[in-house]
Protein backbone atom coordinates (compact mmCIF):
# COMPACT_ATOMS: atom_id res chain seq x y z
CA UNK A 1 0.00 0.00 0.00
CA UNK A 2 1.17 3.31 -1.01
CA UNK A 3 1.40 5.98 1.57
CA UNK A 4 -0.76 9.16 1.37
CA UNK A 5 1.69 11.46 1.90
CA UNK A 6 3.96 10.42 -1.35
CA UNK A 7 0.88 9.95 -3.44
CA UNK A 8 0.05 13.81 -3.05
CA UNK A 9 3.95 14.72 -3.28
CA UNK A 10 4.52 12.96 -6.65
CA UNK A 11 0.76 13.53 -7.61
CA UNK A 12 0.72 16.60 -7.99
CA UNK A 13 -2.01 18.04 -10.02
CA UNK A 14 -0.12 21.57 -11.11
CA UNK A 15 2.84 19.89 -12.31
CA UNK A 16 1.14 17.36 -13.78
CA UNK A 17 -0.77 20.30 -15.68
CA UNK A 18 2.38 21.93 -16.38
CA UNK A 19 4.37 18.73 -17.71
CA UNK A 20 1.34 18.22 -20.54
CA UNK A 21 1.62 21.95 -21.49
CA UNK A 22 5.39 21.81 -21.74
CA UNK A 23 7.04 21.05 -25.58
CA UNK A 24 7.82 17.70 -26.01
CA UNK A 25 11.81 16.93 -25.86
CA UNK A 26 13.69 15.62 -28.89
CA UNK A 27 14.71 12.42 -28.61
CA UNK A 28 18.56 12.03 -27.47
CA UNK A 29 20.47 11.15 -30.53
CA UNK A 30 18.05 14.06 -32.73
CA UNK A 31 19.48 16.78 -30.44
CA UNK A 32 23.04 15.82 -30.70
CA UNK A 33 22.50 16.01 -34.61
CA UNK A 34 21.14 19.37 -34.82
CA UNK A 35 23.87 20.61 -32.16
CA UNK A 36 26.62 19.17 -34.75
CA UNK A 37 24.68 20.94 -37.39
CA UNK A 38 24.23 24.29 -35.85
CA UNK A 39 28.17 23.94 -34.99
CA UNK A 40 29.20 23.55 -38.56
CA UNK A 41 27.47 26.00 -39.46
CA UNK A 42 28.63 28.78 -37.27
CA UNK A 43 32.15 27.06 -38.21
CA UNK A 44 31.56 27.27 -41.83
CA UNK A 45 30.02 31.05 -41.46
CA UNK A 46 33.67 32.07 -39.76
CA UNK A 47 35.39 30.90 -42.51
CA UNK A 48 33.75 32.29 -45.47
CA UNK A 49 34.23 35.65 -43.71
CA UNK A 50 37.83 35.44 -42.57
CA UNK A 51 39.20 33.55 -45.98
CA UNK A 52 37.96 36.26 -48.51
CA UNK A 53 40.40 38.80 -46.45
CA UNK A 54 43.85 36.54 -47.01
CA UNK A 55 43.15 37.18 -51.20
CA UNK A 56 46.11 38.96 -52.01
CA UNK A 57 45.49 42.75 -52.71
CA UNK A 58 47.32 43.93 -55.52
CA UNK A 59 48.11 48.02 -56.43
CA UNK A 60 49.50 49.81 -59.09
CA UNK A 61 51.20 52.95 -57.88
CA UNK A 62 52.19 55.97 -60.10
CA UNK A 63 52.93 55.49 -63.94
CA UNK A 64 53.96 52.23 -64.75
CA UNK A 65 54.64 52.80 -68.89
CA UNK A 66 54.24 49.76 -71.37
CA UNK A 67 56.71 49.30 -73.80
CA UNK A 68 54.40 49.48 -76.23
CA UNK A 69 53.95 52.99 -75.25
CA UNK A 70 57.91 54.01 -75.09
CA UNK A 71 58.35 52.28 -78.81
CA UNK A 72 55.55 55.10 -79.89
CA UNK A 73 58.22 57.62 -78.51
CA UNK A 74 60.83 58.79 -81.32
CA UNK A 75 63.42 60.85 -80.07
CA UNK A 76 64.40 63.59 -82.50
CA UNK A 77 60.76 63.89 -83.65
CA UNK A 78 58.55 64.32 -80.15
CA UNK A 79 58.08 67.12 -78.44
CA UNK A 80 57.19 67.46 -74.64
CA UNK A 81 53.58 67.54 -75.81
CA UNK A 82 53.37 64.66 -77.37
CA UNK A 83 55.21 62.67 -74.69
CA UNK A 84 52.96 63.39 -72.09
CA UNK A 85 49.98 62.26 -74.98
CA UNK A 86 51.72 58.88 -75.51
CA UNK A 87 53.03 58.62 -72.22
CA UNK A 88 51.16 60.51 -69.88
CA UNK A 89 51.71 62.87 -66.66
CA UNK A 90 55.45 62.41 -65.53
CA UNK A 91 56.04 61.48 -62.36
CA UNK A 92 58.45 63.86 -61.39
CA UNK A 93 60.59 66.29 -63.17
CA UNK A 94 64.48 66.73 -62.29
CA UNK A 95 64.92 69.28 -59.34
CA UNK A 96 67.86 70.90 -61.41
CA UNK A 97 67.05 70.23 -64.74
CA UNK A 98 63.07 70.69 -66.20
CA UNK A 99 64.12 69.15 -69.05
CA UNK A 100 64.91 65.50 -67.92
CA UNK A 101 60.63 63.41 -66.79
CA UNK A 102 60.73 60.46 -65.01
CA UNK A 103 58.43 58.21 -65.25
CA UNK A 104 58.02 55.84 -62.06
CA UNK A 105 55.44 52.66 -61.42
CA UNK A 106 55.12 49.62 -59.57
CA UNK A 107 53.10 46.61 -58.94
CA UNK A 108 52.44 45.23 -55.51
CA UNK A 109 50.64 42.44 -53.92
CA UNK A 110 50.05 42.21 -50.45
CA UNK A 111 48.66 38.87 -48.79
CA UNK A 112 47.14 39.59 -45.32
CA UNK A 113 49.22 41.42 -42.76
CA UNK A 114 52.15 40.88 -44.36
CA UNK A 115 54.38 43.52 -45.97
CA UNK A 116 53.86 44.21 -49.80
CA UNK A 117 55.94 42.38 -52.44
CA UNK A 118 56.63 44.98 -55.64
CA UNK A 119 55.98 42.80 -58.53
CA UNK A 120 57.11 44.58 -61.22
CA UNK A 121 59.08 48.25 -61.39
CA UNK A 122 60.24 50.38 -63.97
CA UNK A 123 61.77 53.67 -64.37
CA UNK A 124 61.83 55.46 -67.29
CA UNK A 125 63.59 58.87 -68.09
CA UNK A 126 62.95 61.22 -70.70
CA UNK A 127 65.36 64.42 -71.59
CA UNK A 128 64.41 66.85 -73.71
CA UNK A 129 66.68 69.60 -75.19
CA UNK A 130 66.42 73.06 -75.31
CA UNK A 131 63.93 73.12 -78.41
CA UNK A 132 61.45 70.65 -76.19
CA UNK A 133 62.35 67.65 -78.94
CA UNK A 134 63.06 63.97 -76.95
CA UNK A 135 66.45 63.57 -77.13
CA UNK A 136 66.98 60.15 -75.01
CA UNK A 137 64.74 57.37 -73.62
CA UNK A 138 66.41 55.38 -70.89
CA UNK A 139 65.44 52.92 -68.36
CA UNK A 140 66.97 53.90 -65.02
CA UNK A 141 68.42 50.38 -62.82
CA UNK A 142 65.61 50.10 -60.01
CA UNK A 143 68.04 47.92 -57.26
CA UNK A 144 68.13 51.16 -55.21
CA UNK A 145 68.58 51.09 -51.17
CA UNK A 146 65.84 51.42 -48.69
CA UNK A 147 66.55 55.10 -46.78
CA UNK A 148 66.25 54.34 -42.73
CA UNK A 149 63.34 56.85 -41.64
CA UNK A 150 65.35 58.83 -38.45
CA UNK A 151 63.16 58.75 -35.17
CA UNK A 152 64.40 62.33 -33.34
CA UNK A 153 62.59 65.13 -32.92
CA UNK A 154 62.73 68.53 -34.56
CA UNK A 155 63.90 70.74 -32.30
CA UNK A 156 61.53 73.67 -31.53
CA UNK A 157 62.12 77.05 -29.77
CA UNK A 158 60.22 76.98 -26.73
CA UNK A 159 59.56 74.65 -23.50
CA UNK A 160 57.28 71.67 -23.43
CA UNK A 161 54.13 72.26 -21.47
CA UNK A 162 52.52 69.54 -19.72
CA UNK A 163 48.81 69.46 -20.02
CA UNK A 164 47.93 70.75 -16.54
CA UNK A 165 50.70 73.68 -17.21
CA UNK A 166 49.01 74.42 -20.39
CA UNK A 167 45.41 74.12 -18.74
CA UNK A 168 46.66 76.87 -16.04
CA UNK A 169 49.06 78.77 -17.80
CA UNK A 170 47.12 81.99 -18.22
CA UNK A 171 45.16 81.69 -14.68
CA UNK A 172 45.84 85.31 -13.40
CA UNK A 173 47.57 86.57 -16.69
CA UNK A 174 43.78 88.84 -17.53
CA UNK A 175 43.27 92.15 -15.71
CA UNK A 176 39.78 93.20 -15.80
CA UNK A 177 39.61 96.31 -17.86
CA UNK A 178 38.27 99.00 -14.89
CA UNK A 179 35.43 101.33 -16.21
CA UNK A 180 36.45 104.78 -16.29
Amino acid sequence: MKNPIDATIYNNPAEDALAARAKPRLPHPLRKTIAAALLCSVVLCGALTILPSCAPIKATRGNLVADEQVKEVIPGTHHQADVMRILGTPTSKSIFDDNVWYYVGLKTEQSAFFDPDVREKRILSVTFDEGGLVSGLSEIDHEGYEVPISGRITPTSGQDLTVIQQLLGNVGRFNPQSSQ
